[in-house]
């Protein structure tokens, strides 16, 4: 992996898990209180850490990659609607990456960065607002500001001095944001933060490519985007009732496919919002100053409002679940997004250990510098272990007769399909009166023929090892399979209690070597995952599970290793 992603990638891969790690802790804090300004605190503490960051590595080039690996990894988010949120993530780090490009990696280039990162805030709501309820929601908010400014006497103060106040309040919030991280990026440095005592690094097993049991479909992919046009089009030109029809119908089935499709619905602030904003509309559709306050196209068009946010939430949640296709990414991955997709996993699996290790929401409002120093004191340790260049190794696992071997012959056969040398062997069950296991075949991956294992039925001059006959000559051969193989892929099937108890395959795995360019995927039963990791412990592996792995999110796995 190591000789693929850059220096810039390992750095954005830090600062990418820290600042995802920040919008899980602070935004389910803020979400959980519910408070009314979530996003904009969020962006502003985004920025105190990005700022912070260019203190410890002015380079540039780096935020808008963490950005990047930010979004992507907010699209594992338990929140029905992701797009939003990752675009306003991008949004801020390429913002600031602008501004050090033009201004350089200096107080003003940070302080103007930080300004227009957060007043980008508003922007991108604003952008929201108006995707999911059309242009029309500008004319009802025209109408309720003249009535209301009416209401005070000032009928002359326009809407563009309202808006001029609220951008300097988020301008205002950047340059303090930037000036905080700042500060504190300057004093992290300043002191002798090297001294600081370490944590270890402990990687989880979780990987960002492994996949739910949700099936996926690039034709459905398509299929939405074509749904959210047409149904759109009839909400805006067609008869409200064969709008509101063809809306249900479109929810019912996005909901059957994708379960948490309307989570977002579900959300009392979600309707609260749809009622506000039909009653603005029917009062201030035609406006005010006609004498005429209530009138029924207004609220046909507050309806008609609302049944399209529904359209563009449900959609988009669904657009949301198909981009996370095992397909989708495997072609990107082909057309030269192999570094950031190395990047995101990086981050990813730092993510755990990152959480474990940051201090408490109270600790941190008491003590503000807390969690900054920690984040780059973690940052430091993370960095560390990205660059040891660890070459991961995976472990299929399932429960007995559930599909291991199976589950490896089909990715056999994918990872050979796009010209990767797999060799090892696969054990291959043989049964009597169709369910009853007598027995293996060694089955060599590749042009050699299978060969007895082993069997129940005891048989002369075969050693046994627990209820089982085992072959000599097959022991042998598979020993000589991995051994004198040429590939850069070897499967071993399988190691559990044999090979933890020094028997089996024990002689075979233990004398690999972890280093070099192969890659070594063993089949293990869950029961054993645990102990065979302890005894093999010079191997750093990866989980492939049947039960929640696809074959596309494991191919897309092993590649990213090679």
């Amino acid at each position: 992996m190591g000789d693929v992603i850059s220096e810039k990638w390992k750095k954005a891969s830090v600062i990418g898990s820290l600042w995802a790690s920040l919008e899980i802790l602070v935004g389910s804090f803020l979400h959980n209180i519910g408070f009314p300004l979530a996003g904009t605190v969020l962006s502003m503490s985004s920025v105190v850490i990005m700022i912070a960051f260019l203190q410890i590595w002015p380079e540039r080039g780096i935020i808008w990659r963490a950005s990047l690996i930010t979004a992507l990894m907010k699209s594992i988010s338990p929140s029905a609607i992701i797009i939003g949120p990752m675009t306003g993530i991008l949004a801020e780090g390429i913002l600031i990456e602008m501004a050090i490009s033009i201004f350089g990696v200096n107080a003003i280039g940070v302080l103007i960065g930080g300004a227009v990162a957060v007043f980008s805030t508003i922007l991108h709501k604003v952008a929201t607002l108006l995707i999911i309820y059309g242009f029309d929601l500008i004319k009802i908010f025209e109408n309720l500001y003249y009535f209301a400014v009416k209401q005070i006497g000032h009928e002359d103060l326009s809407p563009i001095f309202l808006l001029l106040i609220l951008s300097l309040i988020y301008v205002f919030a950047g340059l303090i944001s930037a000036l905080l991280g700042y500060y504190y990026g300057k004093k992290y440095i300043s002191i002798d933060a090297r001294n600081v005592n370490r944590k270890y690094f402990s990687q989880k097993e979780e990987s960002f490519f492994s996949h739910q049991k949700q099936q996926y479909s690039v034709l459905l992919l398509f299929s939405h985007l074509i749904f959210i046009i047409v149904i759109i089009y009839l909400v805006n030109s067609q008869n409200i009732v064969i709008a509101l029809i063809f809306v249900i119908v479109y929810t019912l089935s996005v909901f059957i496919r994708y379960k948490n499709s309307i989570r977002h619905l579900k959300k009392m602030s979600f309707w609260a919002q749809a009622l506000f904003i039909t009653f603005v509309a029917a009062l201030f559709w035609n406006g005010y100053k006609n004498g005429n306050i209530f009138h029924p196209s207004g609220l046909i068009a507050g309806l008609k409002l609302n049944l399209r946010a529904v359209v563009i939430l449900v959609g988009f949640s669904a657009l949301s679940v198909e981009l996370r296709s095992p397909i989708i990414q495997s072609l990107l991955f082909k057309q030269g997004f192999r570094p950031l997709y190395e990047s995101v996993q990086l981050a990813f699996s730092a993510l755990p250990f990152i959480i474990e290790n940051t201090p408490s929401i109270k600790d941190n409002i008491r003590r503000p510098f807390l969690l900054i120093k920690n984040m780059l004191e973690l940052s430091e340790i993370l960095y560390a272990h990205f660059s040891k260049n660890v070459k991961k190794h995976f472990i299929i696992c399932g429960g007995k007769q559930q599909g291991k071997t199976q589950f490896a012959s089909k990715l056999i056969e994918a990872l050979k399909s796009e010209n990767y040398i797999v060799g090892g062997f696969l054990s291959k069950s043989v049964y009597i009166d169709s369910n009853k296991c007598v027995g293996y075949e060694l089955e060599p991956i590749g042009n050699a023929k299978s060969i007895d294992l082993c069997t129940i039925n005891r048989t002369k001059d075969w050693p046994s090892i627990g209820r089982f006959y085992f072959n000599p000559d097959a022991l042998k051969f598979g020993k000589e399979l991995v051994q004198n193989s040429e590939a850069s892929i070897i499967f071993i099937d399988e190691v559990g209690r044999l090979e933890i108890n020094e028997d089996g395959w024990f002689s075979v795995v233990n004398e690999l070597e972890n280093k070099g360019k192969i890659i070594y995927v063993w089949l293990v039963r869950h029961e054993f995952v645990s102990e065979v990791k302890t005894k093999f412990n010079q191997f750093d592996f990866e989980l492939i599970n049947i039960k929640n792995d696809s074959i596309e999110s494991a191919l897309l796995n092993i590649k990213l290793q090679i």
